[in-house]
């Protein structure tokens, strides 16, 4: 009985053992990760792509809200949209000479 339970203190020290040992394996292959390493590098490369075009898209969105779109009529009437195609008022049409 007394050799029974020795065994089995012994081997339940062996496969804590080997438990650790497995704990360590893991933790060294999240450390030494190649894909998150190269996840890190193309985020940190991307960063300053997209705070540009981030930029880009505010100053584009502010000019799309203001004048640009919406042109107020001469005589002081509602603005107006252009219609689709057609040039806003002031716009230079294409093939034709700046109106002055």
């Amino acid at each position: 009985r007394l050799a029974g339970e020795f065994t089995s203190a012994f081997d339940q020290m062996a496969r804590e053992a080997e438990m650790e040992e497995l704990r360590k394996e893991i933790e060294d292959l999240k450390k030494n990760n190649p894909v998150a390493d190269a996840k890190r590098a193309v985020d940190e490369t991307m960063a300053p792509i997209k705070k540009e075009f981030g930029e880009e898209a505010e100053k584009l969105n502010k000019a799309a809200s203001g004048d640009a779109l919406f042109e107020t009529a001469q005589d002081g009437a509602a603005p107006t949209e252009p219609a689709l195609g057609e040039p806003a008022q002031g716009e230079a049409v294409p093939g034709e000479a700046a109106k002055s």
